[in-house]
């Protein structure tokens, strides 16, 4: 987005300056977990008994040690959802707190200073949007120590105008905890988008035929659900002619990844016009806003380089972040 499309607030001439968002520095801690292979596994729960190390932060000052289990398997258990000898609710959530038995032990006796040290509060340094999908977890993706990240998670990972929740959680992590980056992470295989663009492939079909579109009765799932991915099926809209003159399907597998990309950059653009954002620009904050999808396939993060940045300095002197970095001394 240029800058001259991004107004300027009267006291610190705020402006949204597009940045490579790969140069953020993330926390380098890992906190990649794994349990002991030779445990012995519930059939239902797959429970594992777990063994840790301490990992030592490869950079900086004041990241927390992480805990990083010994074995070369990540998860103590497969998706519960996914086997058919699936145990009782009560069973289910019984091995979760046994789980969490075994996770605390090995944490108290690995870094009990961690622990401490979260128990008091919390100084995350990124804020995270994104999606509620249980296939993406921000800390699991980004391998980083307990109390790193602020998240907060929704369905396909919108930023709607109105949205008290998100709203709150932005203006909480900005302006209460002062983080200095703020992460909109979309993924692969999108519930939220494959729904967007069905919701507008059926309507311009029924638009083609000359039906009218139905309308949800108020209240009820359907209209839930239509009124939280319309912004989504309007950005799908807008790509279906590139679709049909591509001669693909809206739906297959390339256009639902390009749209989920776009829907990230959108999101990203909102997020860095909005009023709690440019407030901590016009304080003169170096705050960063960046667009990330993580690929469920590969449990890989992409950067799209999508990123904004904002500070008090006129319009003369705005450059590109990389650039600003080759050109000011430490």
């Amino acid at each position: 987005m240029p800058a001259s499309r991004c107004p300027s607030s009267a006291a610190a001439a705020a402006t949204l300056v597009a940045v490579p968002s790969r140069r953020l520095a993330l926390p380098q801690t890992l906190a990649r977990p794994s349990f002991a292979s030779s445990a012995s596994v519930d059939p239902r729960l797959a429970r594992p008994q777990r063994s840790y190390t301490l990992a030592a932060a490869t950079a900086p000052t004041r990241t927390p040690l992480a805990l990083v289990p010994n074995s070369p398997s990540l998860f103590p258990h497969r998706s519960f959802s996914s086997s058919r000898a699936m145990a009782s609710s009560t069973q289910l959530l019984q091995g979760i707190l046994d789980a969490n038995e075994t996770y605390a032990a090995a944490f108290a006796q690995s870094d009990p200073a961690l622990l401490k040290k979260l128990a008091v509060g919390q100084s995350p340094k990124i804020f995270w949007l994104g999606c509620s999908d249980s296939r993406v977890s921000a800390e699991l993706a980004t391998g980083v120590a307990p109390g790193s990240i602020f998240v907060h998670r929704n369905i396909a990972q919108c930023f709607h105008k109105g949205d008290l929740s998100a709203s709150a959680a932005l203006a909480y992590a900005v302006h209460v905890l002062k983080v200095e980056a703020i992460i909109v992470c979309g993924h692969t295989g999108c519930g939220g988008v494959r729904a967007g663009m069905q919701a507008a492939v059926d309507s311009s079909e029924k638009e083609a035929k000359g039906e009218e579109q139905p309308v949800p009765e108020p209240g009820s799932v359907a209209d839930t659900i239509s009124k939280w991915i319309a912004p989504i099926k309007s950005l799908a809209s807008s790509q279906l002619p590139a679709c049909s003159a591509a001669s693909r399907s809206p739906l297959d597998t390339l256009s639902l990844a390009e749209l989920t990309d776009q829907h990230v950059r959108d999101t990203v653009q909102a997020v860095a016009e909005s009023d709690i954002v440019r407030a901590a620009w016009d304080e003169g904050r170096e705050l960063s806003v960046h667009g990330w999808v993580y690929h469920v396939a590969t449990a890989k993060l992409r950067d799209l380089d999508c990123g904004y940045k904002g500070g008090a300095f006129h319009l003369s002197s705005l450059v590109f972040s990389s650039l600003l970095a080759e050109t000011v001394p430490e």
